[in-house]
């Protein structure tokens, strides 16, 4: 029984670490968008090592163990002459209203609603046998891709706009907005996920329930041919197809059942490996640690860890989008000091208005048009679709009082008799001051259509790009307070 205790707590384990890595640090819609690749080996290595070991593989561990659990409960229930369904389905009515208080209040990641909802469908089918269990998991796990299946998946527009509106929510929203938000985004995203992988949780816990009847938990030994053969076929099918999707390698399957090929018999390998693991003499004494004093060893670590890059990072400058004045390129990494309170989040850039002492009822009029915070919705470069960290241009009439330092700030000037309207802009600071930014820009309401670029002696004339000519053009919505 000890084994079957660990199995959660490792799986629970890699969970933490995914989250960690791509959605405590960053909106799930900017994780979805995909960032560029950080220009350290060491990020990139990591990046790597987590897509192949453990993002999806620890969830899809974790549901099969879920579903052993459901057939531990239900046969201690019917020992003790309790009634199993009407015990689990207590359990799992309190299990799905905590998931939707995590859900709409505190954090929108959760996975008790799906999982409750998993167990509800699951009890009407627990006296199968065992046999019968796992054919029928693995029919459900496969359904998506037979059979149209979802609520209908977020345009790459929408994931646009939630990343630009997370940035914003999370770094200056209060707690209303960023309820508010929760529940926007819960309904144009996270329900959408939710349904999409209903059928592959509910087959996983399936499955796992239909391993814990035949006794593959309880009496591993017994099953060593058997957990060999699930090693090795799994481990060798799930990780070759992990390989082909962390590494974008062409297939003729759709990419999703790539995943779910890599992800499925992956979890089922590590499962089968960690058993044959546990009943080992060295294997003995490593269950005999607490998994949870495994766990806080590392979060102190991963801290210390966060603790030494924030200090190493404080000067370097955190503007990674290309269309910045300071993107992060080799020699020009160090380009000032910035704020903090948005390194994790966002990317700003400062537009400073130069009025002069006597500015016209114009300048003055078209200043207040665009005062203020704006997103980067959708951006083009070279003519194609430019993808990076959601960013703000934020435009002011305050020179911060470290403007000298800050490559991140441009003191603007605006020439309104031209068609379009132009802005010329002056960095501030950091490697690249002095280098000019010259745009042309549209105002339509409430959105914002910027063209531009660094270092050129012309200013644009249209609102496009093309491959090679060096500029950008995003488009923005105003933040609204």
């Amino acid at each position: 029984m000890h084994s079957t205790r660990r199995h959660p707590g490792l799986a629970l384990l890699g969970v933490l670490l995914v989250n960690l890595h791509s959605d405590f640090r960053v909106s799930l819609a900017e994780h979805l968008l995909g960032a560029p690749p950080s220009p350290r080996w060491q990020d990139r290595a990591t990046d790597l090592a987590v897509v192949i070991l453990l993002q999806f593989k620890a969830f899809a561990l974790f549901s099969l163990l879920f579903g052993a659990g459901f057939a531990v409960f239900g046969e201690r229930a019917a020992a003790r002459g309790a009634s199993p369904p009407q015990f689990l389905a207590r359990r799992f009515v309190v299990l799905f209203a905590l998931g939707l208080c995590h859900l709409l209040l505190l954090w929108n990641g959760d996975i008790l609603t799906l999982y409750a909802v998993c167990g509800l469908l699951l009890l009407p089918l627990r006296g199968l046998p065992a046999a019968a269990l796992a054919a029928t998991g693995a029919a459900v796990f496969v359904l998506p891709y037979a059979v149209p299946w979802g609520l209908g998946w977020p345009t790459e527009d929408t994931l646009r706009r939630l990343a630009a509106e997370a940035a914003r929510v999370y770094t200056a929203g209060g707690v209303g907005d960023v309820v508010a938000f929760h529940w926007r985004e819960t309904r144009l995203l996270i329900l959408p996920l939710l349904v999409g992988v209903l059928p592959r949780t509910w087959g996983l816990m399936a499955i796992g329930a239909a391993a814990w009847k035949v006794g593959v938990f309880r009496n591993p030994g017994r099953h060593r041919r058997l957990l060999w053969v699930v090693a090795l076929v799994g481990g060798g099918v799930g990780g070759g197809a992990t390989l082909l999707s962390a590494f974008a390698v062409p297939t003729p399957l759709p990419p999703g059942l790539v995943d779910a090929i890599s992800s499925a018999p992956l979890a089922l390998g590590y499962a089968a490996g960690l058993l044959l693991i546990l009943q080992s003499p060295a294997g003995t004494r490593v269950a005999r640690l607490d998994v949870r004093s495994i766990l806080g060893l590392w979060v102190f670590g991963l801290w210390l860890g966060l603790v030494g890059s924030s200090i190493g990072e404080r000067k370097k400058c955190p503007a990674t989008a290309p269309w910045t004045p300071c993107p992060r390129a080799p020699g020009r990494s160090e380009c000032g000091d910035f704020p903090s309170s948005r390194e994790a989040m966002m990317v700003e850039m400062l537009l400073v208005f130069v009025l002069g002492d006597k500015p016209s009822d114009a300048a003055v009029k078209e200043f207040e048009s665009l005062r203020g915070e704006w997103s980067v919705v959708t951006a083009e470069r070279n003519g194609k679709p430019e993808n990076a960290p959601p960013t703000v241009l934020r435009f002011t009439d305050q020179m911060p009082k470290n403007a000298a330092k800050r490559c991140d700030v441009l003191a603007v000037t605006v020439d309104l008799s031209a068609n379009p309207k132009r802005l010329i802009g002056i960095i501030t600071g950091g490697e690249v001051k002095g280098d000019k930014w010259l745009a042309i820009y549209r105002v339509d309401g409430e959105k914002l259509t910027v063209c531009y670029e660094y270092g050129g002696k012309e200013h644009p004339t249209k609102f496009q790009t093309t491959d090679g000519d060096g500029r950008f053009v995003i488009h923005l919505e105003r933040n609204k307070k």
